[in-house]
């Protein structure tokens, strides 16, 4: 049984905590496991954080894997074997999320902000049950997501 826990940072302390947990566990796996694929997106470079959803994927509590992707591209980044995509992907949709936030809401347009991740994340949910897996989601003011399968 997999455990996914979906993070929604909301602020550039999260970002940083984050971010330091994905780098340290690309450090830990290039060192038991170098031939397994994990792409290191410069994180540093991200001074913004809206925008950013980082899941974390865990297998009877071992962590096993994690993948970015970005609600305002309405898409998630395409988890393959655990793999992320490349860098310059990442980049670009982070990129377009950004350009899009600013243009349709403005810097200061949280509430609609929020609606439009709301909308997200429930799609993210049927998405996942529409492959077949039995969903349970919670958040809480869009901290956090949990999705167990």
């Amino acid at each position: 049984m997999l455990h996914f826990t979906l993070h929604w940072i909301i602020n550039n302390d999260q970002q940083v905590s984050a971010m330091n947990n994905i780098n340290d566990f690309i450090t830990h796996i290039a060192e038991i496991d170098p031939d397994h694929l994990f792409i290191n997106y410069p994180y540093k470079e991200m001074d913004i954080a809206i925008g950013s959803y980082y899941m974390e994927i865990f297998s009877d509590e071992t962590f096993v894997g994690f993948a970015l992707f970005y609600p305002m591209a309405a898409t998630l980044i395409y988890m393959r074997n655990f793999y992320i995509l490349k860098t310059a992907r990442i980049k670009n949709i982070f990129n377009d999320s950004m350009s899009f936030i600013i243009q349709q809401f403005g810097e200061k347009g949280v509430s609609k902000l929020l609606t439009f991740i709301d909308h997200n994340a429930k799609a993210l949910v049927k998405r996942l049950n529409n492959y077949g897996f039995h969903v349970t989601a919670h958040h809480n003011k869009f901290e956090m997501l949990e999705l167990d399968f």
